[in-house]
């Protein structure tokens, strides 16, 4: 399937979800690599990592927090995600993410 009509239809699944809606997009031997589609205002709930992942904004704004840290990440951009490390994602608007795991 074709990432843009796959997103067009999280997006449209996302608009009646409290929660963000995920789809992986590829999963190898190294890595995993997910779309996660946010409403404004929508939570990925604490939850940790085992293996150290990057979460990439496509487009919107998420605040990312961890250990006590918040960090708010826009259009474009990036922050690392260290294993076991609890944190949180919370849309501040309607976001398109990529999580980047391995």
């Amino acid at each position: 399937m074709n990432s843009s009509v796959l997103i067009e239809e999280l997006k449209t699944a996302a608009q009646m979800s409290l929660s963000p809606v995920a789809r992986t997009l590829h999963k190898g031997n190294a890595a995993k690599a997910t779309v996660l589609v946010f409403r404004s205002g929508a939570v990925l709930r604490e939850h940790q990592s085992s293996v150290p992942a990057t979460l990439f904004v496509v487009e919107g704004k998420v605040l990312y927090r961890e250990d006590g840290q918040e960090t708010t990440l826009s259009t474009h951009e990036h922050t690392a995600i260290p294993p076991q490390r609890t944190h949180v994602v919370e849309a501040i608007t309607d976001s398109v993410c990529l999580l980047i795991q391995g």
